[in-house]
């Protein structure tokens, strides 16, 4: 038995290593996903204290704005909330989020004393070191 689970462990550790999650929502009828990876890439390298990352922070919240244009502009309910620099894996990533305006938010839920909660959505767009970005796409129907 323990080398039966020893087996699965050393098989499966592999793949979840390069392993993405996706993150679902649905905003004015359309379904969005976004592949957000467990690990970012480790080159290119940086430490903290050592200079500026290879891709400044400026940089990155141009590039998912760019990208958020192109998907959330035309709708301008939506505001740039944050832009955040985190080590994950064995790499670093820049997490880019844009807040829905509270005007816009349309669905209220059951709060936990029976009234209704607004909650506004949260667009985040993942950013590696080498300039790649993920963020939201339609889902392939």
């Amino acid at each position: 038995m323990r080398i039966l689970i020893s087996c699965l462990l050393i098989s499966v550790v592999p793949v979840m290593a390069f392993a993405e999650n996706e993150r679902v929502f649905e905003y004015r009828g359309t379904k969005y996903v976004t592949k957000v990876p467990n690990e970012a890439p480790a080159e290119p390298a940086w430490t903290p204290g050592a200079g500026e990352p290879p891709l400044t922070i400026g940089a990155a919240a141009n590039l998912a704005e760019t990208e958020f244009k192109k998907t959330f502009g035309a709708f301008g309910t939506f505001k740039l909330e944050s832009v955040t620099l985190t080590k994950q894996g064995s790499g670093w990533m820049y997490y880019v989020a844009y807040l829905q305006n509270a005007a816009d938010i349309s669905e209220s839920r059951p709060g936990p004393n029976g009234g209704t909660v607004k909650r506004p959505l949260l667009v985040v767009y993942y950013i590696t070191l080498d300039g790649v970005v993920r963020g939201p796409e339609p889902a392939a129907e």
